[in-house]
């Protein structure tokens, strides 16, 4: 398939899972892969009924780069990665589009962190990314680091050696008391 949507769920999103699915499927009508981390039976047929699953096998759960390996396992040429904190208030076409940079990923930095960090809450990616590929390999080396997702993220981004695409803040808009028209994704990490 040419072009997707992902996120993550586990057991308890439910509630969160249907806000984001009433606010995505308002503007946009991409295939949706939903990754399922332990959700009840109810959540994986209402999600079958909604888009495919890939369900994230029990010795994966314990890992340190959940996220990246199912970013390995995406069934598009063309993938949006959104944690289910996000609210999509618009069409997401412009985000595939982010990715056609030379290692075919796209990313935005946390406005609310202290130093320079980027957020993992939204990004787009090609298939076969070397940033992908050298995400997960940074993960794998530093697996007894339980933030190696986050690390390995700061480490790659900060790369002068890989070229990727850094989204405005119309792609991960994070300030919760200033309501932005021109916003396409808001996103409340403490959700």
């Amino acid at each position: 398939m040419e072009k997707g949507v992902m996120t993550l769920l586990k057991s308890g999103d439910e509630k969160t899972l249907k806000t984001w699915w009433e606010n995505y499927s308002k503007h946009n009508a991409y295939p949706v892969t939903f990754c399922d981390l332990g959700i009840d039976e109810k959540t994986k047929k209402w999600c079958a009924s909604k888009g495919s699953l890939l369900t994230v096998s029990k010795d994966a759960k314990n890992t340190a780069f959940l996220k990246v390996e199912m970013l390995l396992k995406s069934p598009y040429d063309k993938t949006i990665w959104t944690d289910l904190d996000c609210e999509i208030r618009k069409d997401l076409a412009p985000l595939y589009e982010m990715s056609e940079c030379k290692d075919g990923f796209a990313i935005s930095y946390d406005t609310k962190a202290s130093s320079m960090q980027y957020e993992g809450g939204v990004f787009a990616f090609k298939k076969g990314s070397p940033f992908v590929d050298k995400w997960r390999d940074y993960c794998i080396k530093n697996s007894s680091d339980a933030q190696a997702e986050q690390n390995g993220l700061k480490h790659l981004c900060n790369d002068p050696n890989l070229r990727i695409t850094i989204l405005s803040s119309t792609f991960n808009w994070q300030e919760a008391s200033i309501r932005s028209p021109h916003a396409a994704i808001y996103r409340n990490p403490s959700s």
